[in-house]
């Protein structure tokens, strides 16, 4: 079977340009879609013309997570094409009931950023500017959506792909395996740049009838193991170009890259630094402070790490967490 091909296109975010991927035979087929931006819709258009197609030609569209990045621009293709969008059990409200899950997050957002030590101003100010994503975000009516999971065989470009499930960067993330050819769609499980760890609430809530955080970067780490034993040939990105180097290398290189952060902030806990947003504040000064969210999430990361391998512990204190070294 051949390749897919990689149509790049531009998003509004740090994170630079997005990927879709395009099967062209038997049938066109696109893997995961951009932002509705204008930019984005043009690029599409253009890489879709390169290929001798239109967007009207288009069979399927599949989504690998709920991310505006890979699913903003659904909704505007199922109004200009009879593509049938495949959506996984994990990622289907994102698409179809857009609305309640996005305030859901923006509200769990706000409360955890407040409990990691921002300002609940500047909480709000964040909570505001997210708010402002469904202009570019179209969900897609839930009768033109086909539902999938982790037993399904998806049929790409004349072969039968299997879905991976991959929490870590989301709990709706999905992959896609091709176990003849080893070629993996990684979505943004595996990236050239270790992926941040959103932060999520869990679907459901807990005996005290709220919701519970997700536990990201620990969740990443069980999924990059899995991934690691999984004989690929050829890696397809969420963002950036195929892979050069074979997955194993990037896993390794990546998991250096988080262990290391994680005992910078196991250090400055040990030395007197006892909330995440003061921990953010001294490891990602380099970041502007519209980006500080995304250094916070990361280091909101390493303490669930260092919580989870008994290295801190977590008081709060008038609603705010401060860590503090485990005795051992």
């Amino acid at each position: 079977m051949n390749k897919p091909t990689r149509l790049e296109l531009p998003t509004p975010f740090s994170i630079g340009s997005v990927n879709a991927w395009l099967f062209t035979d038997p049938e066109p087929i696109l893997v995961d879609c951009g932002q509705k931006t204008d930019d984005c819709i043009a690029a599409l258009e253009a890489g879709l013309a390169g290929e001798g197609l239109k967007i009207a030609d288009l069979k399927k569209v599949i989504i690998t997570h709920g991310h505006v990045d890979h699913a903003g621009l659904a909704g505007y293709l199922a109004e200009r094409c009879d593509a049938e969008f495949w959506v996984s059990d994990y990622a289907w409200d994102w698409v179809c009931d857009l609305d309640r899950v996005w305030n859901q997050r923006i509200d769990f957002m706000q409360e955890t950023v407040i409990k990691a030590g921002v300002d609940p101003v500047v909480a709000k100010q964040m909570g505001n500017r997210m708010r402002d994503i469904p202009e570019i975000w179209i969900p897609v009516p839930a009768d033109r959506m086909v539902r999938f999971n982790t037993r399904t065989k998806l049929n790409m470009g004349g072969a039968r792909w299997d879905v991976i499930y991959a929490p870590g960067h989301t709990q709706t993330q999905t992959c896609f395996y091709e176990p003849e050819s080893k070629m993996l769609i990684s979505a943004d499980m595996l990236l050239h740049i270790a992926p941040v760890p959103v932060v999520e609430r869990t679907v459901g809530v807990n005996d005290a009838g709220q919701p519970e955080r997700i536990l990201g970067l620990v969740e990443y780490m069980k999924s990059v193991e899995r991934f690691y034993d999984l004989e690929v040939s050829a890696v397809f990105p969420g963002h950036g170009p195929e892979f050069k180097e074979p997955h194993r290398v990037v896993i390794d290189r990546q998991r250096d890259r988080i262990h290391k952060r994680k005992k910078q902030c196991y250090d400055l806990v040990a030395g007197g630094e006892s909330t995440a947003m003061g921990l953010t504040d001294i490891m990602y000064s380099h970041f502007p402070a519209d980006s500080k969210i995304t250094g916070l999430a990361m280091v909101i990361g390493y303490l669930d790490l260092l919580m989870a391998e008994g290295q801190v512990s977590r008081q709060e204190e008038q609603g705010i967490w401060h860590f503090s070294v485990q005795d051992n």
